[in-house]
């Protein structure tokens, strides 16, 4: 017999402690699966939430957006996963409801980011891929944003066109330079932090400068010499990455970001580049639900085909009541995490 009601770990009220509680189990509808969850991961989003109520203001409030676990219910119309399926997903309450998040036992959400993973791939793991691999497709490949080359398509011939990911040490810029080396792109520039330089080059990176020197935007700019950079990419976003990169982005370039959209960020007035404001949640919306389930179909071939590139991360164990949420929350927001994914398994 199916659950009535489930545990979840939630948010009573704004800045409030994150406490266990029973909440329904809702089974799916239209378009839905119900997942029962074996690890989930947080996101920047995650603490900022917690912290200030930053894409919501409904509670009580369940966090997560990544999850890996199992199907247990199919709704109708979905034919990509099944029950029993192992699956990954990511999960939008701030669209959809509350009973979709990813920290607690049961989440029913929209299936058409599910993607089915294979056996040698973990629930962890799984756990770290959804959001971070989604936006870095989304804001590469979608027509209204950088429009680059599709990863999935034959592309025999090498593309030399320079593309900057700043930020490749994190999940999103790590995802970026992986998915532009797939498609064949061998002119790939990269900032990070030195002690992930090794990684983001072995990945597809053709050179890498440290974020943090002073001279960073020189630095790069002598790379390029005479070449334009009419794409960049820019896995941070806070005024400390657009400052330099409106200044290293070639007039009549572009620019995506992850920042939510209409929050704007000063650097961009006056500057002669366009930005492509990366809306993850629009793979959910009738306007990018094909190209979304284009990209769990290119997911799942990679992970299939394998080995995959993970991105680093830690596992916090306790499940939902065993603090491993809120000390993860506390150090991204102290970027003590230093690029690597935190995961609480054992959900």
């Amino acid at each position: 017999m199916a659950a009535k009601t489930h545990l979840a770990l939630l948010q009573e009220e704004p800045k409030g402690p994150l406490i266990v509680r029973s909440v329904p189990t809702v089974s799916p509808g239209k378009g839905q699966i119900q997942i029962k969850v074996k690890a989930a991961s947080l996101n920047p989003i995650d603490y900022k939430q917690f912290a200030y109520a930053y894409v919501s203001d409904k509670f009580p409030y369940i966090g997560g957006g990544d999850l890996g676990g199992i199907v247990t219910q199919v709704g109708e119309g979905v034919t990509h996963v099944k029950e029993g399926d192992h699956v990954c997903n990511a999960v939008f309450n701030f669209i959809e409801p509350m009973s979709c998040s990813a920290f607690q036992e049961y989440s029913t959400c929209d299936a058409n980011p599910a993607v089915k993973i294979p056996d040698t791939v973990s629930f962890s793991q799984a756990a770290t891929i959804p959001i971070t691999f989604y936006t870095a497709l989304v804001g590469l490949c979608f027509p209204t944003l950088l429009n680059l080359r599709w990863p999935g398509d034959p592309f025999p011939t090498p593309n030399p066109t320079p593309i900057l990911v700043w930020g490749a040490g994190s999940g999103i810029g790590r995802h970026c330079v992986q998915i532009l080396k797939a498609a064949n792109y061998s002119h790939i520039i990269a900032t990070a932090s030195p002690h992930r330089f090794n990684d983001v080059k072995s990945v597809g990176a053709k050179a890498v400068f440290n974020y943090q020197d002073a001279d960073v935007v020189e630095q790069i700019q002598n790379y390029l010499g005479d070449e334009k950079l009419l794409y960049g990419y820019d896995a941070i976003s806070t005024p400390a990455s657009l400052v330099p990169l409106v200044k290293i982005i070639s007039p009549g370039g572009t620019l995506a970001t992850v920042t939510p959209q209409g929050q704007d960020i000063l650097p961009f007035e006056g500057a002669d580049i366009k930005r492509a404001r990366t809306f993850l949640a629009v793979i959910l919306k009738p306007e990018g639900r094909a190209f979304g389930r284009k990209c769990g179909e290119y997911l799942q071939k990679i992970l299939e085909d394998g080995p995959y590139s993970f991105i680093s991360y830690r596992e916090f164990s306790g499940g939902l009541a065993g603090g491993g949420v809120q000390k993860g929350a506390d150090m991204l927001r102290l970027n003590e995490n230093h690029g690597d994914k935190i995961v609480i398994p054992d959900i």
